[in-house]
């Protein structure tokens, strides 16, 4: 469970290079809701770099218990807080707070990860962070 705890808390540290150090040296990270992929440590760390400023300086995640975890891979579920204070692309900074419910699922090889898929909604941070309108309108 040591990598475990490690990812977590290096998501948390905001810091690039501990991030990618959790992964094998041709680790892959994807995320679906982006439609992004990074292959090896240097792609991971050059993009986790790149999102900070552009996303949320104030992010944190809560990681669950993993809903699968053994030698060979994993299945977590996790919350992303915080605020919307970067300009993402074209999308200037709202300052709104938002709170992501994801998924990610992955490979292990030694102890690192290998390979990392992310699945969340980007449809409803944009909700959240004032962008786009609601989707469904809620119940009274």
């Amino acid at each position: 469970m040591g990598w475990y705890q490690d990812y977590a808390d290096a998501w948390n540290s905001r810091d690039a290079d501990r991030i990618a150090s959790c992964f094998t040296d041709e680790g892959t990270y994807e995320d679906f809701a982006t439609g992004r992929r990074h292959e090896g440590r240097a792609a991971i760390v050059a993009w986790v770099d790149s999102i900070i400023p552009e996303f949320s300086s104030d992010y944190t995640f809560e990681f669950a218990e993993p809903a699968s975890l053994t030698d060979e891979g994993y299945a977590v579920e996790w919350v992303m807080r915080g605020t919307h204070d970067g300009q993402t692309g074209p999308v200037p900074a709202t300052g709104k707070s938002y709170e992501i419910h994801g998924v990610s699922v992955g490979t292990l090889q030694g102890g690192k990860i290998a390979s990392n898929r992310d699945y969340w909604s980007l449809a409803e941070f944009l909700v959240q962070v004032g962008i786009l309108p609601p989707l469904m309108p809620t119940d009274s």
